[in-house]
């Protein structure tokens, strides 16, 4: 029994080498690339099922903190804008006032009271805004610090509960082929019956 299958062995090595010989070279690797297509296929699937196996409430507080952190970035923004926005007014009011002091000047050289007076009153309104317009940009800066402060916690928070679920799915995945792994062996213990111990 064991000459009839070393023949069978023999005469199959022998039909593949002559094939391998007549072959062209791209269909000796379409196999390997098949094999290798098969192997990402099922690392992928096996990459993915961590994901479905993960705790919802792990997965759910992470898609929450994304959540979070897009909703702090997007007020950054806003309070960015409004903070450019007043800083803009506030530089407007500032050469608006040095404009009306300068006129204002000039119209005490030329002795026009009744215009001094005039830019007087658009002199103290001007320095009212401006004083207004400040509050605001400080108000708004401290509110931007605030929000970046907040925001730089989040992403820290983020990036350890990234952490800690992939560890979590390299302990599935790490399992899974330990898994497999056996079965293998298992198989190849169970494939040892039919080909003898030799």
């Amino acid at each position: 029994m064991q000459i009839e299958m070393r023949l069978c062995l023999l005469a199959a090595s022998i039909a593949n080498i002559s094939a391998l010989l007549v072959a062209p070279l791209q269909v000796q690797y379409a196999p390997a690339a098949a094999a290798m297509q098969m192997s990402l296929s099922r690392r992928a699937l096996l990459s993915t099922v961590p994901l479905a196996a993960m705790p919802l409430s792990a997965h759910a507080a992470l898609v929450n903190d994304y959540d979070e952190l897009k909703k702090d970035t997007d007020a950054i923004k806003r309070t960015d804008a409004e903070l450019a926005k007043e800083r803009k007014l506030a530089f407007e009011d500032e050469i608006a006032l040095e404009r009306a002091q300068d006129d204002y000047v000039e119209a005490l050289k030329k002795n026009d009271n009744k215009a001094a007076d005039a830019i007087a009153t658009k002199i103290k309104a001007l320095k009212a805004d401006y004083a207004k317009q400040e509050s605001q940009v400080v108000a708004l800066t401290a509110e931007e610090t605030k929000e970046v402060a907040a925001e730089k916690t989040l992403q820290a928070k983020v990036k350890v509960d990234e952490a800690d679920e992939l560890q979590l799915e390299d302990k599935e995945l790490m399992a899974e082929e330990v898994a497999a792994l056996k079965t293998n062996v298992d198989t190849s213990g169970f494939l040892s019956k039919f080909f003898g111990s030799n």
